[in-house]
């Protein structure tokens, strides 16, 4: 299926958008997302606090800042905030990135525990 079908059969649906990455060798990357839900996991005081951290602009949109995780996308470096537009938890997006705010406490059956209450759950899970 061709991209402009694609854009074609996701248009009957007002909250599922298509935005185009890049094009590389005749091939197309492509983010779909649905709107009212990401803007829902975006639009958090602390999350956007910190996207704003990383260069993303202060005033919130959706289109805004999936422009913005495009470009960075097309970027250098990789833009691990990537996992908060795909629904991943903060803290997990924070101890992939390596965010200075979690203390790595304990390394349990190569698990990482980055809280101590996450310890507790762990250790509690076996």
């Amino acid at each position: 299926m061709a991209l402009e079908e694609l854009k074609i059969y996701f248009s009957r649906d007002k909250n599922i958008k298509l935005r185009e990455i890049k094009k590389q060798n005749g091939r197309v990357q492509v983010l779909f997302y649905h709107f009212t839900s990401l803007e829902n996991a975006l639009c958090s005081k602390t999350k956007l606090r910190f996207l704003r951290g990383l260069g993303y602009p202060e005033q919130f949109s959706v289109e805004g800042y999936v422009d913005f995780l495009v470009t960075r996308l097309n970027g250098k470096d990789f833009p691990h905030e990537i996992g908060l537009f795909l629904g991943y938890p903060f803290k997990d997006v924070l101890g992939y990135i390596g965010h200075p705010s979690l203390k790595l406490v304990k390394i349990i059956g190569g698990k990482y525990m980055v809280m101590k209450s996450c310890l507790i759950r762990g250790t509690r899970a076996f």
